[in-house]
């Protein structure tokens, strides 16, 4: 299982706010890096707030 797959399980039965939030807050992180590999831009994320 990729780790995506997992998060969104996690997401799915998660029902702790803050442990919500957090993995949210992780697939937030997951997808902007893709994006940022995806473009060919440097490597890691950037905290958009």
């Amino acid at each position: 299982m990729s780790i995506d797959r997992f998060i969104l399980k996690k997401l799915d039965n998660c029902r702790e706010e803050h442990t919500r939030a957090n993995l949210l807050e992780l697939f937030r992180i997951r997808i902007e890096k893709a994006q940022n590999k995806e473009r060919g831009g440097k490597k890691g994320y950037r905290r958009i707030l």
